[in-house]
């Protein structure tokens, strides 16, 4: 037991080196609203079945079993209608082909799991062991759920994320309203030669603010793909020269550079 324990910890570690550079970002990316993966998950859920969709690599090979090998061409149409079996569905790296369906997961029980459903535990496991992207359509909880390695992210529906993606630019709005004022005030006092470091800290505080808070929206942004574009766009408007300034005064106060 102790000797399959520590094979187990072995590919942990190995399967973690190799996918260092995938991030829960190009997770995402994979089934962000437009994609056919998306579509043919959010088909699923509507289907009401239930379903777990595995993204192919090496190390997913050996933690299945039974099933049907399809080889066949992706279409949300297809995943759709193998959702309707209890087993789940394996999907080609390139999302380009339904390699099997119908399978049992057997990923290593030994495995710690924070989840209780069945599904949920081997989405987890799988994700775990195999390094690879699982997608859990849970018919019971009516929720979308996201494994990679040890990660979690639950889905959510794409009108809601729109509506949080737009209150938060509302919030960056305000900031950059502020953020110009101190600019100008601060730009006043340096004409009439009287700067004051109350007025740089002013400027560079509403900045980092703008910056943080940017960082938020730009994670619903990846999670929105094609649908975010136009907020997106009016989020570049609004961080235009913002890094700059924030530079330029960091430069002109202090000896830091943003």
């Amino acid at each position: 037991m102790e000797d399959e324990k520590k094979d187990v910890q072995i590919k942990l570690l190995e399967t973690q080196k190799e996918n260092k550079n995938f991030e829960l970002s190009d997770a995402l990316k994979l089934i962000a609203p437009g994609t056919s993966l998306r579509t043919a998950i959010e088909g699923v859920k509507k289907a009401k079945t239930g379903g777990l969709i595995v993204v192919y690599n090496d190390n997913v090979q050996n933690l299945f079993e039974g099933g049907f090998k399809i080889n066949s061409k992706f279409t949300p149409q297809r995943i759709i209608e193998l959702g309707k079996m209890d087993g789940a569905i394996i999907i080609s790296k390139d999302l380009k082909k339904i390699l099997y369906s119908n399978v049992l997961l057997t990923p290593n029980n030994s495995l710690p799991s924070n989840e209780t459903g069945t599904r949920h535990k081997a989405a987890e496991r799988t994700a775990k062991q195999a390094g690879s992207v699982v997608v859990c359509i849970s018919q019971r909880r009516d929720e979308i759920s996201l494994f990679y390695g040890n990660l979690k992210y639950i889905i959510k529906e794409t009108d809601e994320i729109i509506r949080r993606a737009s209150s938060i630019l509302q919030i960056i709005e305000k900031h950059r309203e502020i953020f110009d004022k101190n600019l100008q005030e601060l730009n006043n006092e340096e004409i009439k030669k009287k700067p004051r470091i109350i007025k740089a800290l002013y400027l560079i505080q509403r900045g980092m603010i703008l910056v943080k808070i940017s960082g938020t929206l730009k994670d619903y942004l990846l999670e929105l793909g094609d649908e975010g574009l136009i907020v997106k766009s009016r989020l570049k408007e609004l961080l235009y020269s913002v890094e700059d300034q924030l530079n330029l005064t960091l430069k002109d106060y202090s000896k830091l550079v943003f």
